[in-house]
């Protein structure tokens, strides 16, 4: 019984020491000088917070448009690749399925039907001051657009949100 608990509580320092130490989690700031966007496609503002919650990362998204109308994401999703529901200011959004890649790479697959309808990959830099997210998605037409925003992280990890 005794390595049982013993296993048991090595194991739970060990997930909490890697959830600590999450690069993703914190608040995240658009860089517009930075980020490559289609010229109306880039908002005003854009701000990320990601936090640690028992279920996994949670993550929420506020931005603000040229024409100033702002948009909310949030969900909260494990590295796990199982599938979470996305819910904006505009209601029910695509699925998303969150993989980690390795410990400052994440790969996000929207989910329209049963195929993906746009893929971000998200990088954290070594230093893990800078997020950059690539996104890939078919248009209308079925030409892939691309689009990268930079994002600049805030000075201390907080739990608000945007």
């Amino acid at each position: 019984m005794k390595i049982f608990a013993s296993v048991l509580i090595l194991m739970l320092k060990a997930s909490l020491t890697f959830a600590a130490d999450d690069p993703f989690v914190g608040t995240w700031t658009m860089n517009l000088g930075a980020s490559k966007y289609p010229a109306l496609e880039l908002p005003r503002k854009m701000v990320i917070v990601m936090r640690e919650t028992p279920e996994g990362v949670a993550y929420r998204s506020v931005s603000k448009h040229q024409d100033g109308h702002t948009t909310t994401a949030e969900y909260v999703a494990d590295y796990s690749g199982h599938l979470a529901l996305v819910v904006g200011n505009a209601g029910l959004m695509a699925p998303v399925s969150v993989r980690r890649i390795d410990s400052h790479t994440v790969e996000a697959s929207y989910m329209r039907g049963f195929k993906a309808a746009a893929v971000s990959r998200r990088v954290v830099s070594e230093n893990g001051l800078i997020l950059t997210i690539t996104t890939t998605s078919l248009g209308e037409s079925g030409v892939q657009h691309s689009k990268i925003g930079v994002y600049d992280k805030a000075k201390s990890r907080t739990k608000d949100r945007p």
